[in-house]
């Protein structure tokens, strides 16, 4: 992002998604689904299907548990981690970003220098 800005990061990201897109629509002749489906079960009905599937299996309770301490637990460590790069490593990582795109003969030309120390160059 420090090297091309936001909006051409964006657009590369929104490119890197066309393969899976193209390859999604050229699927054809699948398999039909082996499982019938149950006439006057809604949305409700399924996620109680769903809820008491995992706690009667303990293997996959135990999966889901975890996945859910971890999310839970990480979730505010990303959240907060741009505004500690900002606040505290900005003057830590301002040696590099002079180095990389200041000076007489920087490596690349920078349209938003303060984006490196965040981690998007």
């Amino acid at each position: 992002m420090a090297a091309t800005g936001e909006g051409t990061a964006f657009f590369l990201n929104g490119l890197s998604f066309l393969a899976v897109i193209i390859c999604l629509l050229m699927m054809r002749d699948l398999p039909q689904s082996s499982a019938r489906p149950q006439p006057g079960i809604g949305f409700k009905g399924h996620l109680a299907q769903g809820v008491r599937f995992v706690l009667k299996d303990q293997v996959i309770l135990v999966l889901i548990s975890l996945i859910a301490v971890s999310a839970f637990l990480s979730m505010p460590y990303n959240t907060l981690m741009p505004v500690f790069a900002t606040v505290v490593l900005k003057s830590s990582a301002q040696p590099v970003v002079n180095l990389l795109c200041g000076g007489e003969r920087p490596f690349m030309h920078c349209q938003a220098p303060e984006a490196l120390p965040l981690g998007s160059y």
